[in-house]
């Protein structure tokens, strides 16, 4: 669901740029698809949709916390002194909001934060962790993301909240929910 007619245009717009089928009415699913190449999923014409997947992963990470890894050596980080055998975690979360990172504006959402990466620390935006550490399946749920939401968008025209206070709503994200908030959808056809 997209709150913001404007970002759903413009994500349309940059489908169009970089697959000449997405905006051709005539073109089916199928022909679509196939135009889907490995290659073509870089959005090398037009980033503006990797731009957006990304703020969604930082406004809301997809797990907002690591899970807990022990240190093998003494640390100090400023005036904290960590200890070998120290457990620890990454808060995700927070880091996808340092304000001296992105800025007072960090609760908005502005995908166009993205066009410049290197304005941001390389760690303070880390949705799959990194390193030794990077989750197994970024790869897949990355590409899994730049293939369905396309073709969803091509499926469908527009889609909107059944209950429209859940605009205002933000469900807390959290690994350990026995249940998930649910989310009633309508998606338009032409």
């Amino acid at each position: 669901m997209i709150k913001d007619k404007k970002v759903e245009d413009r994500i349309r717009q940059s489908l169009a740029t970089n697959f000449e089928t997405f905006a051709d009415k005539d073109a089916s699913l199928e022909e679509f698809a196939k135009e889907m190449t490995l290659e073509n999923l870089e959005y090398n014409k037009d980033d503006y949709l990797k731009y957006c997947l990304y703020e969604t992963m930082r406004m809301e990470a997809p797990v907002p916390v690591s899970s807990t890894f022990m240190m093998t050596e003494n640390l100090d980080i400023g005036p904290y002194k960590i200890r070998a055998g120290d457990m620890m975690f990454t808060n995700i979360q927070k880091l996808h909001h340092l304000e001296d990172q992105w800025g007072p504006d960090h609760n908005e959402f502005k995908p166009e934060r993205f066009a410049d990466r290197g304005k941001h620390h390389p760690m303070c935006f880390i949705p799959f962790l990194a390193g030794k550490r990077v989750c197994i399946g970024k790869t897949f749920a990355e590409s899994t993301m730049k293939v369905v939401l396309p073709l969803i968008m091509k499926a469908y025209s527009g889609f909107e909240l059944v209950n429209k206070d859940l605009y205002h709503v933000k469900h807390i994200n959290n690994t350990l929910m026995k249940t998930r908030p649910e989310v009633m959808i309508i998606m338009h056809r032409d």
